[in-house]
Order: C-alpha cells, then structure tokens, then sequence
C-alpha cells in the first residue's frame, strides 16, 4: 500500500508477480510523539486490486481482512490508474498547501488557493487522458470534470476549513515536504 505513479515493474522485480497486490489505504495519520494517531477518511475507503485487474479468491479474502479489522474497503480493477489518478490528484493539493505553509484554515480563505489548486487537478487530469489513463475513482471525475469549477472550488474550501483538512492533508503534507527534503540531500 503505497503512493506510487511509477507503474508496478520494481514491485514485480523485488517480490515476483505471483506475490504482489497493490493498495492504498482509507486512513491517515500522524506521529503524536512516540504514538502514531490515524483515522479512517470517510471519503477514501481502503482501495485493492491486482496487477492485471482481476479479482481473485486472494484478492476477495484480503478485503474481507480489512473490512473484518474495521477498514471500509473496495476492489478496483484499475489499481495502475487508480494511483496515478491519486498523483495528480495529491500534488496539487500538496502544492497549494506549500503556497501557505501548509496550513488548511488559510489555504481555504485564501481567494485564489483553492480554484489554483482545483486547476492544477484538472490539469492533471488532462495529462492522465493524453496519457490514456482513466481518471479513477469515478466520483472524482465527476466532481473535478463534470461539474461546474465552482462546485469543486466550494468543496474543497468546506473540507481544508476543518478538522479532516488539518488531519488528513496538512498535517501529511508538512511530513511529506520534510521526507522530500532528506530524498533530494542524498542524491
């Protein structure tokens, strides 16, 4: 489980076809100290899938784990698109975060962080289509390319102007810039 746009050949490479499953997980958290506190995102259930999206017996029984440990979880059959979808999705909202020093409260009142932040979405969305990459979850699609720019823009200041914008994208985006940080002084 893990965020990654890159495509699944290292994965592969490291533990053999037969012994890889993708994910994503439907929770976040943060270090509280020596304790790590995270919560369900209400919004993002727990996401599985094989590399060639089938649904096997394994892949069944393993949402049945999560699901029987109290994680929400779906099946996609598009895993690839899935987390590529996630990437361009999460850079933009890291990015307009990083514009504030990534506080939520200010990036939702801020008259132009948001719609910039809903732009970057929609253009990255429009690279995965260049691409031939399925816009994936569905739900996503509708709210930042059906719908008007408008709706997305007043979603998105409800969700960063609350607890869950704090929790769940604030709080991982600082963490994030941090291990970007330490990754770019060992190059």
């Amino acid at each position: 489980m893990y965020n990654n746009a890159a495509g699944f050949n290292e994965i592969v490479r490291l533990l053999g076809r037969g012994r890889a499953l993708i994910g994503f997980p439907g929770a976040g958290g943060t270090l509280d100290g020596p304790a790590v506190r995270c919560g369900l995102i209400p919004q993002q259930p727990t996401t599985l899938g094989e590399l060639d999206g089938g649904v096997t017996v394994r892949l069944k029984q393993i949402e049945s784990v999560f699901e029987r440990a109290g994680f929400p979880t779906v099946i996609s059959r598009q895993m690839d698109a899935w987390l590529k979808t996630h990437v361009a999705f999460i850079t933009s909202v890291a990015g307009a975060l990083y514009m504030v020093g990534c506080e939520n409260y200010p990036l939702a009142k801020t008259p132009d962080g948001v719609p910039l932040m809903v732009c970057g979405v929609r253009e990255g969305f429009r690279v995965l289509h260049k691409l031939g990459v399925t816009v994936t979850p569905f739900k996503l699609r509708v709210l930042f390319e059906w719908l008007p720019f408008a709706v997305p823009v007043a979603y998105w200041r409800k969700y960063l102007n609350s607890p869950m914008g704090d929790y769940f994208l604030a709080r991982h985006t600082r963490t994030g810039r941090e291990e970007i940080q330490e990754t770019g002084q060992r190059i």
